[in-house]
């Protein structure tokens, strides 16, 4: 009921929307229900060029440290990207000293070949052991300087 009342496109000073929010929280129940909306915005974005589904990115890292299979399947079906890079949503010990900087990146950190066959889905294919390497070297040549 409430729902029909307010827009699904309404903004927080940080130009968020519930889905923004929700995406952030891993809240993939209440993404359903935003997507399902016929007034949503997919492709709204908030102060900081960021959509929803930029966002789903810190939920996904959290779904591959955890080992949740179903929460992975959830995030990836919203249109979670494993190779998006966080940025600031992944801080400490993933970038700085793991130097991990993409979900997938920390699948095959964490030897959990089993997630990725999550991530070799036709939506989600990209990026390949290859350019996670260098980026691996780029980070290891950064520590050591």
């Amino acid at each position: 009921f409430l729902l029909k009342l307010i827009s699904p496109n309404i903004v927080n000073k940080e130009g968020q929307t519930p889905a923004h929010l929700a995406a952030l929280k891993g809240h993939t129940q209440v993404l359903k229900i935003l997507l399902a909306d016929e007034d949503f915005n997919l492709n709204k974005r908030d102060n900081h060029n960021r959509t929803f589904k930029d966002l789903l990115s810190a939920p996904l890292f959290l779904a591959v440290l955890s080992g949740s299979v179903s929460h992975i399947e959830n995030l990836l079906q919203l249109g979670a990207d494993p190779d998006h890079h966080s940025g600031e949503l992944v801080r400490g010990a993933l970038s700085r000293e793991l130097c991990v900087t993409t979900p997938r990146h920390l699948a095959r950190t964490l030897d959990r070949e089993y997630m990725l066959r999550w991530f070799h889905t036709d939506a989600t294919r990209g990026r390949d052991k290859k350019n996670e390497a260098e980026e691996s070297a780029t980070c290891i040549n950064n520590l050591a300087a």
